[in-house]
């Protein structure tokens, strides 16, 4: 009997509530796990010194069970803050604006006058002392040369390390381009005729590479060129990404192996225990409030809501709810959260909570008033989809992949459209009753996807 191997290196190394593909890859191997024929369901995971080795399905149980039971420190989150731990300067900045919000708010005006032409300075700075760390770390305690993934590998499969068998299925759906070693994967394959599955869930990197972190078009054409060698099929997570995927591979001029949609599950993990409710969100809850779930990252297009928010503020709109943003910060973000903590206009109305468990968030999504998604590119649109699962409309992007989410069950503005964005909250805090409408019909018509689905129509 062929044995099916799902790779689990993903979220053997995570250690923090699962998200996005480590969600899709923690609900994958709960469904495995609970197949019947268990015998020819296997698990295994990557590393560059033992190659693939087997997972026992006790371990990876246990990193299920940690993952979806992780409750994080609870932070006091009344004020946005710069709270990026990324880098030093990062720490420095969040540092100096605790310390400027000490003073009145025109002796900060004053201050951040002084301080703003002064920036450069302050940047080549701690740029100094980060390389000097770096350069006086190499000193102690040089890289080793060979330290390449596999770079010991000849051309012969004779030192190739698996516990795959002949006709094998191998199936991998985690964060790829950072674990796996692609050479080493086809080698395998050919040996073996390994039957490779693997996953795509967007190309923005090279599509919108500016949206990225640094110079990745490069690395992750690289990176789909070997997923489309070494792949029998490939699941993409929506139309869009499939059609993207296949646009780019013909420009690669690589094979176009299989390419099969699967819609990802969009429930969150059921908690028997007593939930434990932070200070912060028991605030939101007792209020009026819109719901933003997603890390604060330029792609995701936060900046378009407190656009609209500030608009609405200028032009003394009454009755506006509290804007909620739920996420970590993420890279290139940290001048918009300073405006954030620095404009007066909006304190008290926008919100940025982090460290939120998945309870909490189900208590946030039940208790929203609506969601908003103004993302400007997606390959599908998770949290688009939680909202519908809980009955709730969402105010969505019209870019990309969106729309496939939920069809004409919502309405769509551009993510660039500031005006539109203002105008349509304004529309729904004056005509409360369109949102009940929207709701009933959403229960009447949405049908959600369970991630038992999602895995059944992967591992099957």
């Amino acid at each position: 009997m062929n044995n099916t191997w799902l790779d689990v290196t993903t979220i053997l190394g995570w250690h923090r509530s699962a998200v996005g593909i480590v969600r899709t890859e923690v609900e994958c191997a709960t469904y495995a796990l609970s197949m019947t024929d268990k015998k020819s369901m296997k698990f295994c995971a990557y590393n560059p010194k033992d190659g693939y080795y087997e997972v026992n399905a006790d371990v990876v149980r246990n990193t299920i069970e940690k993952i979806n039971g992780h409750v994080k420190k609870k932070t006091n989150n009344e004020v946005i803050h710069p709270v990026v731990k990324a880098n030093l300067k990062t720490k420095v900045k969040s540092n100096v604006l605790k310390v400027i919000q000490i003073f009145p708010a025109k002796a900060q005006r004053k201050i951040i006058n002084y301080l703003l032409p002064r920036k450069e300075a302050v940047h080549t700075f701690l740029t100094s002392l980060r390389y000097s760390k770096l350069a006086l770390k190499q000193w102690i305690k040089p890289a080793g040369v060979f330290n390449q993934p596999h770079s010991h590998l000849e051309s012969s499969t004779a030192e190739v390390k698996f516990p795959f068998q002949q006709g094998d299925e191998y199936i991998s759906l985690g964060l790829d381009w950072d674990q796996k070693d692609f050479h080493y994967l086809y080698l395998i394959k050919k040996k073996l005729n390994l039957k490779v599955k693997l996953f795509c869930y967007d190309v923005i990197p090279v599509k919108l590479p500016h949206l990225c972190v640094g110079d990745v078009a490069g690395k992750f054409s690289h990176y789909f060129s070997n997923v489309a060698w070494c792949a029998d099929e490939i699941f993409c997570i929506s139309k869009c990404s499939r059609d993207d995927l296949e646009e780019l591979l013909i420009q690669l001029g690589t094979p176009i192996p299989k390419l099969t949609i699967v819609k990802l599950g969009c429930e969150l993990p059921v908690h028997n225990e007593s939930v434990d409710v932070s200070v912060d969100v028991q605030n939101i809850l007792d209020k009026k409030f819109l719901l933003f779930v997603s890390t604060i990252e330029r792609r995701k297009n936060h900046e378009v809501l407190y656009k609209a928010y500030t608009r609405l503020i200028d032009n003394n709109v009454e009755g506006l709810p509290l804007l909620v943003f739920v996420g970590m910060p993420g890279w290139g973000m940290n001048d918009f959260i300073t405006d954030l903590s620095l404009d007066p206009r909006i304190k008290g109305k926008i919100i940025q909570l982090n460290n939120i468990s998945d309870p909490e968030l189900t208590l946030l999504y039940k208790n929203a008033w609506f969601t908003l998604y103004p993302s400007l590119y997606e390959g599908w649109g998770l949290p688009v989809a939680e909202s519908l699962a809980f009955g709730k409309y969402c105010l969505a992007s019209s870019a990309a992949s969106v729309p496939e989410v939920a069809g004409d069950l919502l309405d769509y503005i551009d993510p660039w459209d500031v005006l539109g964005w203002a105008e349509k909250i304004r529309y729904f805090i004056e005509n409360p009753d369109a949102i009940n409408q929207r709701e009933k019909r959403i229960e009447a018509e949405y049908k959600s996807t369970k991630w038992s689905e999602t895995a059944a129509s992967v591992l099957n």
